[in-house]
């Protein structure tokens, strides 16, 4: 007996552990803490040298080449045990709020979680900028401005940074791991400004943030670039934004990024050459958020993150850093992204959905009877809509015959329904059961299933796809599904029939390349 995965996804459900349902909330508080504690940054204005105009201190070129950025993270709060909590009922200070709090089970800092997050998470996510961004490098040690915000304070500087400085760094970074009340357990914000860069900020990653997926190490990086300077009040200052008016209906203005490089790039990636710019998010308190709207670029590294975006380090991130006149992209290192690329000007300027009907159904879906593979590859979901709004929706946000049907809000897709793994599986999770023909681990990808029947409990189900471990080589992609013992070969299109543990009957699509092979 075959039956087909509805509401409940019960099958994906058995799967699912609290990972997949940590996708629900977007993970990145930069902009609250931002407006909670005030302008945090010490700003030390850089003298011009005679006959030098003050801008051109900050974007002039030197004799001295652009080189990769150095970014270095300093541990002092990791290695004091009195900063951290090393069991269940402590107290112990949460940096983002002063507040003593009483540590659960799930604050505690393992040995093995830090080890973590200095031997993989902060490297990763410093090479994810190091090899995209370049800088004119700081030629004497750097000394770091003394702090003026109270959060910044309350993390561990050397008193050294502050006199000799920090030998061979462009950024420094100083990172904790304590329990956080109000805010999301991994935050960073800059703290140090001089002329137009950052030249320092903290990071808290706490405990229950941890873990070794890809995904985590992409987090991580992506707050780092809010220390970089992705920070919206900054992009204005530098007049980068513009508002645009009648968005997609919209009643409120939408601020876009809309520099030279950023604008080009968009134009470019959207095929659409009446763009402004390139939108940030507005579904939040305030009317702009730093991140990019998460509808239009869902697996971008600087959208809000969620579990179920890819978080890729895209020409449009880096073409903005660019714009900022301290850094220079290194062309030839962006990472290619599926979701919006080549959809022209109706995507940006009209409803993602109209009377339940898309033009784009590889981004948006319409039933919840939908399972597959979410944009990013990163595991297997449930179209996620929600049918019990108590009144109407904006007229902006009516994609359904229904006016109280729409995608969740707190997705911040503009009430646009997609993929989620919010009752779905994340397939870098080795902690998942591996009944049911699915494969876990670090280099694992949801690969889209044709008509493919796996048997799991007694039972056959028909699913969308399946998670299965890759391996890039030379252009070429190989796939091990679950019970097989040798890496297939997978040309992009074409189709592999698994045999073995699980699996029934069907077939499993080869991906594109660029979709599973990332730089780095």
């Amino acid at each position: 007996m075959i039956r087909l995965l509805f509401h409940a996804v019960v099958l994906l459900f058995l799967f699912c552990t609290f990972t997949c349902l940590a996708a629900i909330h977007s993970r990145c508080s930069f902009d609250d803490i931002m407006r909670t504690g005030g302008n945090p940054v010490s700003v030390v204005r850089e003298l011009p040298s005679k006959g030098q105009g003050a801008w051109e201190v900050y974007t002039a070129a030197t004799s001295e080449s652009w080189k990769p950025i150095r970014i270095i993270a300093s541990r002092e709060d990791l290695e004091d045990s009195t900063k951290y909590c090393t069991a269940d009922g402590e107290e112990r200070v949460d940096y983002s709020s002063g507040l003593a709090l009483q540590c659960a089970s799930f604050d505690i800092l393992t040995t093995a979680k830090k080890n973590l997050i200095i031997q993989q998470l902060l490297p990763v996510a410093i090479q994810l900028h190091a090899v995209r961004l370049l800088i004119h490098r700081e030629t004497n040690s750097l000394v770091v401005p003394a702090f003026t915000s109270p959060i910044c304070l309350r993390f561990t500087v050397p008193a050294s940074h502050h006199t000799t400085g920090v030998a061979n760094a462009d950024t420094v970074i100083y990172v904790a791991s304590t329990p956080t009340s109000a805010f999301e357990p991994l935050w960073a914000i800059p703290c140090a400004q001089v002329g137009n860069r950052f030249v320092a900020g903290v990071m808290n990653i706490g405990p229950l943030s941890i873990d070794g997926t890809r995904i985590s190490s992409r987090h991580v990086a992506h707050e780092i670039a809010h220390i970089l300077g992705f920070e919206y009040t900054m992009m204005h200052s530098l007049g980068m934004t513009t508002n645009v008016s009648g968005i997609r209906g919209k009643t409120n203005d939408v601020v876009v990024v809309s520099s030279a490089k950023t604008k080009a790039i968009t134009q470019t990636y959207y095929e659409c050459s009446s763009l402004v710019g390139m939108e940030l998010e507005d579904e939040v308190v305030g009317g702009v958020e730093s991140h990019w709207k998460r509808r239009n670029a869902k697996d971008e590294l600087m959208t809000a993150p969620f579990s179920d975006g890819a978080m890729l380090y895209t020409a449009i991130t880096m073409s903005t850093f660019e714009d900022m006149g301290v850094y220079k992209a290194n062309w030839g290192m962006e990472e290619s992204m599926f979701w919006g690329n080549k959809s022209g000007c109706d995507l940006l300027n009209n409803k993602c959905m109209d009377n339940n009907i898309t033009n784009y159904p590889d981004m948006f879906c319409n039933t919840t009877s939908s399972t597959g593979c979410i944009s990013g590859r990163n595991g297997v979901g449930a179209c996620a809509i929600d049918s019990e709004y108590d009144e109407a929706l904006p007229v902006q946000y009516q994609y359904f015959t229904s006016d109280r049907t729409g995608g969740p809000s707190y997705l911040k897709m503009d009430y646009c329904p997609v993929m989620t793994l919010a009752t779905g599986i994340l397939c870098v999770n080795e902690e998942e059961n591996e009944d049911g023909g699915f494969l876990f681990g670090p280099d694992s990808w949801c690969l889209e299933g044709s008509s493919l029947i796996l048997e799991y409990g007694g039972s056959n189900a028909l699913v969308g796809g399946v998670c299965v471990a890759v391996k890039c080589h030379d252009g070429h992609v190989s796939v091990r599904y679950r019970g097989s013992t040798t890496w297939i070969d997978c040309p992009s299109g074409e189709t592999i029939t698994p045999s073995g543990t699980g699996f029934v009957s069907g077939s499993i699509v080869c991906p594109n390349y660029n979709e599973v092979c990332v730089i780095s």
